[in-house]
């Protein structure tokens, strides 16, 4: 099986010479990528790293993408049983120059990733017996040092004996003189506000005297590096609807923020919270409303789901999916409204992560988070409060 992939993987740019010059069909070509892609493994992906020059060649940019991400979903499995060391120099180096390449786990860029692509140079280098100066050089050129903290770069310099006659030009001019920031650095993320659930207009804060009792933006007081690591959710009701009283968040700098007011515990229909992994992160998140917020559920990078939380009311949003990979949550922003039994969120955003011009897109208005006159879903609201 695997000499066949071999030769699949090196047929390929003449196949697709033939159907172009045979054919001259874009959706031949459409097809041939997905075909490609469907079937990708981390071994396949290396190799088609040798046929960088067919994939410019034809604007191959969707399988360009897959075979980095998955080289970078891959990437330690990679390096533990040296599947690089079979490209040439040409072709480690356009790997190790892309702007796209990182390390994943579980989904997200670990922490100082930089490190790990540099280490796996010293491997190449070792198991290759390169020792040319110009070439260990050229090499070295490609990786963002300055991203790498110091004494992380220091040990791995002087764990790989290739880089002992590098270690001054290393640690201290390569260092300032580093390419352009990678897709998934810490210096491309930005967080990113994606999709409202629920929003009252202000016709119906006059008309029910809703009082706002909280308006809260978490990414105004959390910083970009800190992560949650217990959420939690409190339910309430509200004329025989169970509906998200409030909710809290805590963080691995140790802050604790904490929305809306927990009623008295006979008042209270029941809370709920989770703890995440070291590694885990929200990345997707659904939630049901229609005034309020019904009920939320929470999905995680390690394939756990939390909820759903609250009742069976509402209905469940189309935009509930952050368009981009590998992007996580971060924070909440709402507000929180007092109706006649107890306090209800009842507009509720979420604040993501988002890496490189290819993250989360603002679908937001942005003026006042209560100006718009829609009334979908009030309707049911009139009914009860019998109001004409």
């Amino acid at each position: 099986m695997e000499s066949t992939d071999t030769n699949i993987v090196s047929n390929f740019d003449v196949q697709l010479e033939e159907a172009k010059h045979d054919c001259d069909v874009p959706p031949l070509l459409i097809q041939c990528q997905n075909v490609i892609i469907s079937n990708l493994t981390i071994s396949k992906a290396v190799r088609l790293i040798s046929s960088c020059s067919f994939l410019k060649h034809f604007s191959l940019d969707k399988l360009s993408d897959a075979v980095l991400e998955c080289i970078s979903e891959n990437f330690q499995f990679a390096v533990e049983n040296g599947l690089f060391h079979e490209l040439s120099h040409k072709d480690f180096k356009f790997l190790l120059n892309n702007e796209k390449l990182t390390v994943f786990k579980h989904g997200i860029p670990i922490e100082n990733y930089e490190a790990c692509i540099f280490a796996s140079l010293g491997k190449y280098l070792s198991a290759n017996n390169m020792e040319n100066d110009e070439l260990v050089e050229d090499l070295l050129s490609v990786i963002r040092l300055s991203d790498i903290p110091s004494n992380m770069l220091e040990s791995i310099t002087n764990e790989y004996t290739v880089f002992h006659a590098f270690k001054a030009r290393i640690c201290t001019t390569q260092r300032t003189q580093t390419p352009l920031s990678r897709k998934y650095s810490k210096s491309e993320r930005t967080i990113v506000p994606y999709q409202e659930y629920a929003s009252i207009p202000k016709m119906y804060l006059e008309k029910y005297r809703f009082g706002i009792v909280n308006c809260f933006n978490d990414s105004d007081l959390i910083k970009i590096d800190d992560r949650p690591i217990t959420i939690g959710v409190w339910i309430v009701k509200w004329d025989g609807i169970d509906l998200l009283g409030g909710l809290h968040i805590h963080y691995k700098s140790g802050k604790r923020l904490v929305h809306g007011t927990k009623p008295a515990r006979h008042d209270l229909v029941n809370e709920h919270e989770f703890t995440l992994y070291e590694e885990e992160v929200v990345t997707k998140i659904l939630t049901w409303h229609g005034m309020f917020i019904d009920s939320i559920i929470f999905f995680t990078n390690m394939d756990r789901k939390f909820g759903p939380y609250g009742g069976g009311g509402g209905h469940r949003s189309d935009w509930d999916i952050p368009p981009s990979n590998h992007g996580y949550f971060h924070s909440f922003k709402g507000k929180v409204v007092k109706h006649r039994y107890a306090n209800s969120v009842a507009y509720l955003q979420f604040n993501w992560v988002a890496y490189g011009k290819d993250g989360y897109k603002e679908i937001l208005p942005t003026d006042d988070m209560f100006s718009c006159e829609r009334t979908h879903g009030f309707n049911e609201i009139d009914r009860i409060n019998d109001i004409d």
